[in-house]
């Protein structure tokens, strides 16, 4: 375990050194307060890459957030366009009083239902379908949301082990990931 907060702490460090909007992250505006700075309609282009091909599509996309006439439930719609058609996601976001303030539930309104946690100013989550893992993170950074999901197959698994001189040995299961989606939805103001 502390193998695991070691590696955590290490390439967390790495990454942030390293990204290039490390700077932009610094001077992140405050916090904001869901569902008070979320609710509202913003739209974006959604894109979708590839590990080999790169940008594989670009897509129009739209998120409505809004109340309910029930307490601690909102209305999560999006949109996207593809090849004309209209691809709609109208889920509703819920937390029950016996939940930790920061932990919702996504209703598909089909059945599935998804854990996520806000922290941060993000929703974060991680779900599997079939043979494939996906991680997403649905970040507001001002007047913005910020979504990136990344897709992996469970299969692609692979296993190190770590024998340093101060940790127990531990595992390590790591995934390739193979598609990526995001999109930076701009508050539209109406």
């Amino acid at each position: 375990m502390k193998l695991v907060v070691f590696l955590f702490l290490a390439f967390s460090l790495l990454f942030g050194a390293c990204s290039p909007s490390a700077k932009h992250l610094k001077k992140k505006p405050p916090s904001t307060k869901f569902p008070e700075d979320w609710l509202g309609k913003y739209q974006g282009n959604l894109e979708l890459f590839n590990a080999q091909k790169g940008k594989v599509m670009e897509l129009p996309m739209t998120i409505i957030i809004s109340k309910t006439d029930t307490a601690n439930r909102w209305h999560w719609y999006s949109k996207a366009l593809y090849k004309g058609k209209e691809i709609i996601k109208d889920y509703a976001l819920f937390r029950h009083d016996s939940m930790p303030k920061n932990h919702f539930i996504m209703d598909e309104n089909n059945g599935i239902l998804l854990d996520r946690v806000l922290l941060d100013d993000a929703f974060y989550d991680y779900f599997e379908v079939s043979n494939l893992g996906l991680y997403g993170i649905t970040r507001k950074v001002g007047d913005d949301i910020h979504v990136e999901i990344a897709s992996f197959p469970l299969s692609s698994n692979t296993h190190s082990t770590y024998e340093g001189q101060d940790f127990d040995v531990d595992t390590v299961t790591s995934f390739k990931v193979i598609n990526t989606q995001k999109v930076l939805l701009k508050r539209v103001r109406e």
